[in-house]
C-alpha cells in the first residue's frame, strides 16, 4: 500500500508514463490532496486534505520551516452539480472538489455525469451526502429515471455516514423507471409541508426524520 500525502507525483516525475506504472504495482494506493489530481486518478482511495490555513502548525517549503496560526475551519464539498458549483464559487471558507465527467442538461439544471465521474466518486468518502429521486411509492420505494443515476447514488449511500433525501411533495405517489431502495433505508428526508399524511405516517413509523419546508423545494 502507498499513501501520497499533499503530493501530485504523477504530474511531476520527469517520466509520468514510468511513474503510472510504477504506482499501479500497489496493491492498494491512497491519495490525500487538496484538489484532485493526475495521482487521485489512478488511486483506489482519494481523502480531501486540509491546507496549513485550516490545521495550523508547522510545514515545509523550499527548505524553510513555516509556521502559521489555524485561520477557519475547514469545509468540504463535492458536488457534480453546475448549479451547486456556480453557487459555491463566491462562497468564503469551503473548498469545492469537483469529480468530473459528461456535461448532461436537464431542463434548466445540468450536471457532470458518466462513467468518467462514476469511476472517481467510488474513490471518495463523506460525512454527509445529499440526493433527490423521481419519484416515492411506499411498495416500490424510491426511484430514479436512468441506470447512471440510480448506481451513483447507491455508490454515494454507501460511501457517506449519512444520506440525506431532498424530495418535492409532488414525487410522492409517483412512480419512475429505476428503482433505488425502499423508503426506510433514508434515515433522513426534507420535503414540503405538503407531504401526504400517509407518507408521513410511514416514516413515523419507521424511525425516519422528517423536515418540512413552507416554500417549494
Amino acid at each position: 500500500m502507498l499513501i501520497s500525502f499533499g503530493a501530485n507525483i504523477v504530474n511531476s516525475a520527469p517520466d509520468r508514463n514510468k511513474t503510472i506504472e510504477a504506482y499501479k504495482k500497489f496493491d492498494f494506493l491512497v491519495t490525500a490532496n487538496i484538489e484532485w489530481c493526475d495521482t487521485a486518478d489512478i488511486s483506489d482511495i482519494v481523502l480531501p486534505a486540509a491546507t496549513i490555513q485550516e490545521v495550523g502548525g508547522p510545514i515545509g517549503m523550499n527548505g524553510c520551516l513555516v509556521w502559521a496560526d489555524k485561520a477557519v475551519e475547514p469545509k468540504f464539498v463535492v458536488s457534480n452539480n453546475i448549479g451547486v458549483i456556480a453557487e459555491l464559487l463566491s462562497a468564503e471558507n469551503c473548498r469545492l472538489m469537483v469529480p468530473g465527467g459528461e456535461l448532461e442538461r436537464a431542463g434548466a439544471s445540468a450536471c457532470l455525469s458518466g462513467r468518467h465521474a462514476l469511476r472517481n466518486i467510488s474513490k471518495l468518502y463523506f460525512q454527509k451526502c445529499f440526493i433527490s429521486v423521481a419519484a416515492a411509492d411506499l411498495n416500490a420505494g424510491y426511484m430514479v429515471d436512468t441506470e447512471d443515476e440510480a448506481e451513483l447514488y447507491q455508490i454515494l449511500m454507501q460511501h457517506s455516514e449519512q444520506t440525506t433525501l431532498l424530495l418535492d411533495y409532488s414525487k410522492f405517489g409517483q412512480r419512475a423507471l429505476v428503482p433505488l431502495c425502499p423508503l426506510h433505508e433514508i434515515r433522513t428526508v426534507i420535503s414540503n409541508i405538503q407531504m401526504p399524511e400517509t407518507y408521513k405516517s410511514y416514516y413515523f413509523d419507521h424511525g425516519v426524520t422528517v423536515f418540512t419546508t413552507i416554500k417549494d423545494l
